[in-house]
């Protein structure tokens, strides 16, 4: 039959890795902070609450209204072989969507992390990037350091909130590595800081991609980091928390080669003190005139996920670029969801 000649045709071979200097992006988490569903979405602590179609979708594991707390990972395919993991942002629900979309795409290490700000949606899942320099309940003592790029106002709150984790007050860099069950061991994270300005830079171990600070507003004089991330062939842009972006970071995305996507924040249609609305977001991105605007940070009164996407593409509204590549071409417009992945072999598609 022509299922058992089927069966009997050897395995396709692997697909070759993406050119050396490339980068992929996964979307781990794309939600408010209180994560989609909310809490007070299900439990109705008001039993007159309407109920919230999109959040009661959301308990579904599978359903694209499942949303974490806002992050990506960018694998970087360096000219050596192996690639590397760069984390943006460690939320309260990074745990649980680590394991949902990591083992995916075979990421077992990271080798840096990024943060925007000091929010918890940003930064409380820090204490879990002991797991990923675990191995048989013992931390290694020759796992290096995890490279963290941060702001100096953020690191102030971290060393606030985590001062375990911090050098000079019982930093996981000064305590001996040991076994979980010996006593007076600590099972803590091993970081090492790295106070970045607005200035471009390159993390470390990954030559030939450029990563540049965009500093936003994230509601009144609060600043988050937003990043550009250059290779030779690709150029992405990644805002996730912003109510203003200002003069000077907008018209030096303006004046830049156009990014093949670009990552804004949405929260949903109405106006927000410190988030971009829809209207803001596709305002902002037909400035900046990427090929694709992915939008995340919704809250569940965005709408469905698959309802609100249809009437996205619909939308299709047009660059303010008069440049010959972006002439009469409309922006595509989305909602990112959780788990989804961006191919460099097929970027900006």
């Amino acid at each position: 039959s022509l299922l058992s000649q089927a069966e009997s045709l050897p395995p396709s071979p692997p697909s070759p890795p993406p050119p050396p200097g490339s980068f992929d992006v996964l979307f781990i988490g794309t939600g408010v902070s209180t994560g989609i569903p909310k809490i007070g979405c299900i439990v109705r602590p008001d039993p007159s609450m309407p109920k919230c179609h999109v959040c009661h979708d959301a308990m579904r594991e599978s359903s694209k209204n499942r949303r974490g707390n806002v992050s990506i990972l960018l694998r970087f395919w360096h000219k050596d072989g192996r690639p590397r993991h760069i984390m943006v942002d460690a939320g309260k629900t990074m745990r649980e969507n680590c394991m949902r979309f990591l083992p995916q795409h075979g990421v077992r290490s990271l080798d840096s992390l990024l943060l925007t700000h000091s929010h918890a949606d940003a930064i409380h899942g820090l204490d879990d990037i002991r797991d990923f320099q675990e191995q048989s309940g013992v931390i290694l003592k020759h796992f290096p350091p995890l490279p963290v790029y941060l702001n100096e106002a953020t690191f102030d709150e971290v060393k606030r909130r985590f001062s375990y984790l911090v050098p000079g007050t019982g930093s996981a860099l000064e305590v001996e590595s040991k076994n979980r069950s010996d006593s007076g061991s600590r099972f803590v994270s091993r970081i090492r800081w790295n106070i970045i300005s607005d200035e471009e830079f390159e993390v470390e171990g990954c030559e030939g991609l450029k990563v540049r600070p965009l500093p936003v507003l994230h509601g009144g004089s609060l600043i988050s980091l937003g990043f550009e991330f250059k290779s030779d062939k690709q150029r992405f842009v990644y805002i996730s928390d912003v109510s203003h972006i200002p003069s000077k970071v907008l018209r030096s995305l303006k004046n830049s080669p156009h990014p093949q996507v670009l990552v804004l924040d949405a929260l949903d249609e109405k106006k927000h003190f410190s988030h971009f609305n829809l209207q803001e977001a596709v305002d902002a991105a037909a400035e900046i005139s990427p090929r694709k605007l992915l939008l995340v940070g919704m809250t569940c009164s965005m709408g469905d996920h698959e309802e609100t996407n249809r009437k996205l593409i619909a939308l299709r509204p047009a660059r303010r670029c008069s440049c010959d590549q972006c002439a009469g071409l409309p922006l595509s417009v989305e909602l990112a969801h959780d788990g989804q992945f961006l191919d460099s072999r097929e970027w900006g598609r």
